[in-house]
């Protein structure tokens, strides 16, 4: 059972807690419930990523994964004005160096992409999940 409070855009898991991104919210994960999204209780889609390449630009951090996913997907990216995009990038690294899979929480609009992050193959991190 989670404890939310507010209501969250977005976050990182760290440990057992949801470290929210969104400005002027908090929440809080506790320990084997789903990390609560703006459309409630419902879980954002995740999918578990074979790192292939960590692109840190000016704008965007961008993670390549080598397989794709059942719809089409296979970039996902960080604006880097966001606070846990250094998370985003150092969890991205260590999964590459370390040949181990990273389960990626994204956004399914592609709507709110991050800049350079293209519509159809592409989205918007939400969170990273060891």
């Amino acid at each position: 059972m989670g404890l939310e409070l507010g209501r969250c855009c977005g976050g990182i898991i760290v440990g057992q807690r949801w470290i929210s991104f969104g400005v002027g919210f908090a929440c809080l994960l506790v320990a084997g419930a789903a990390a609560p999204t703006a459309s409630g209780n419902d879980r954002p889609p995740q999918f578990r990523c074979l790192v292939r390449e960590v692109a840190v630009k000016e704008e965007t951090i961008m993670v390549t994964c080598h397989n794709w996913s059942m719809n089409g997907l296979r970039r996902f990216a960080a604006d880097t004005k966001q606070p846990y995009s250094s998370v985003v990038a150092a969890e991205a690294t260590t999964a590459l160096r370390e040949n181990i899979p990273m389960l990626i929480a994204y956004v399914p609009d592609p709507e709110i992409n991050p800049v350079g992050c293209r519509i159809r193959d592409c989205r918007k991190i939400l969170a990273v999940i060891k």
